[in-house]
């Protein structure tokens, strides 16, 4: 589930048909991103973020830990992980190298965490795109908590229901935000 107390600015979490949480954005031309609920620290962590309306490509999907800067884009500081609608991996504020497929309005981004082999990969729509980072070594920065940033106005992603499978999931994380609404 998305996180409301885990935003930036102009989000909105609400609960979606089943037990989903979308999260929708009202602010244009400047970035925000939102967290999931829990974090990873172990384990083959999977699941799939629905773009359910975007009108451009400049919407994010990745992983970021409780420090990143959620008034900025993923990959917009060392804190986060991201992949952007337009082709592109992001972190330290860099475009790390082009990536995968565009993506939009009405696609499923599926994300692999592998905390075993320190690696995440991105799926457009059920095709894998490959590994886009890897050293994500957790020793020095905690957990990792599933992420979306937006940029314009009317953005919405919901995490995909029955599409999760993370073995690394509720593992006591020091400084983890509370699972909320359980």
């Amino acid at each position: 589930r998305f996180d409301a107390l885990n935003c930036g600015p102009a989000i909105t979490v609400s609960r979606g048909a089943g037990e989903a949480l979308s999260a929708s954005y009202s602010a244009n031309e400047q970035w925000a991103t939102v967290l999931g609920t829990r974090g990873f620290i172990s384990g083959r962590n999977k699941w799939e973020v629905r773009v359910e309306a975007s009108a451009t490509s400049y919407l994010f999907v990745g992983v970021a830990t409780r420090h990143a800067d959620l008034a900025t884009f993923l990959g917009g500081d060392e804190h986060s992980w991201g992949y952007i609608g337009d082709r592109a991996l992001y972190h330290k504020r860099a475009k790390v190298k082009a990536y995968g497929e565009r993506f939009g309005h009405g696609d499923v981004i599926g994300v692999t965490l592998d905390l075993d082999r320190g690696t995440l990969a991105f799926s457009k729509n059920g095709l894998e795109l490959g590994v886009a980072f890897d050293g994500l070594c957790l020793a020095h920065r905690g957990a990792l908590y599933p992420a979306v940033a937006f940029y314009n106005h009317g953005q919405r992603a919901t995490l995909v229901p029955g599409a999760m499978v993370c073995p690394g999931a509720g593992d006591a994380v020091a400084d983890a935000p509370a699972e909320r609404g359980r």
